[in-house]
């Protein structure tokens, strides 16, 4: 679901499903990957990022508590993207891509610099 133009904040869903938050918003987070032969590189490729997320979520059990009760915090959504939330949106993703997360929306405090 893409916000509308014009679109107040009172007027945005409170659940959203996590396929549509991948698919609606950008992320901008960068991690660490190993690109062979014992060497790192930092990426922001979202495919890269989301996977190195979902491992983390695995490795501390998140992933399996939001399998087994779903996503309990809402995730908090910018405009353009995930401000805080991103393991429990891809472990969500990954369980259940089309099962209701709670959301909440903030304006992006980097969207008025001067």
């Amino acid at each position: 679901m893409a916000v509308q133009p014009g679109t107040q904040f009172e007027q945005l869903p409170m659940f959203m499903k996590p396929s549509e938050i991948m698919d609606t918003r950008d992320n901008w987070d960068e991690v660490e990957h190993e690109t062979g032969f014992g060497r790192t590189e930092i990426t922001s490729d979202p495919e890269v990022v989301w996977d190195k997320k979902l491992q983390s979520a695995k490795a501390s059990g998140l992933a399996d508590s939001i399998k087994k009760e779903g996503v309990k915090n809402p995730v908090t959504l910018s405009k353009d993207f995930v401000m805080n939330g991103h393991h429990r949106v891809i472990s969500a993703y990954h369980y259940a891509p089309d099962k209701w997360v709670p959301v909440r929306h903030m304006e992006n405090p980097y969207d008025n610099r001067d």
